[in-house]
This record gives structure tokens, sequence and C-alpha cells, in this order.
């Protein structure tokens, strides 16, 4: 069975949580934490999103974002990707990738 479309409409608010698949680490260094908040940044800039609040953690991270378009989905998918692309070639590792709740 297929899981419900997201609501998704101008200013919608959403707590976003994000964890990597088989429980591994999403951030290995400290400087996984920067880029991470690099990548979110420019896909905040590019989507047009409110970033209201965020908490990282070695195996997951939340976010409270805002949505000024409607446009979530699209966001996330651009953040989630990047860093996951990021991460596998900065550590020379095939990462799963991210399992997302929201």
């Amino acid at each position: 069975m297929a899981r419900q479309l997201r609501i998704q409409f101008p200013g919608a608010l959403y707590h976003i949580t994000a964890r990597c698949n088989n429980k591994q680490n999403i951030f290995l260094r400290e400087d996984d934490y920067d880029d991470f908040l690099l990548i979110l940044g420019k896909a905040c800039k590019q989507y047009s999103l409110i970033l209201h609040s965020y908490c990282l953690m070695p195996n997951h991270y939340h976010l409270l974002i805002e949505t000024s378009v409607g446009n979530i989905s699209q966001g996330m998918r651009q953040i989630n990707s990047s860093y996951t692309q990021h991460f596998n070639k900065k550590h020379q590792t095939d990462h799963d990738g991210f399992n997302i709740p929201y």
C-alpha cells in the first residue's frame, strides 16, 4: 500500500526528520555538519524555504521548515540527494542514503 501524499501549500510548517538506512551515521566528522549546513542553505535559497530551527546528530537530523511556495518534497529531495552524493564522494563509500519518515 502506497503512503499518502504530503500536504503541501505556501506557508506550511514541517518538522522534518531524516536518518540513514541501516542506522548508519550521516555525519562522521565535524566538517560533515558544516557541509550539510552549506547544502541546506543553498537548497533553502533555491526553493524559497524558511529554516526556523535545526538539530543535527550523528545518525539523524531534525529541521523545522516553512515553505513559501508549497514545495517541501522538491526541496528535501535536493537536500538529501546532494548531501548523500557529497558524502559518498568525500568518504569514498556507497552510502545507502536516507530513510525519510516525514
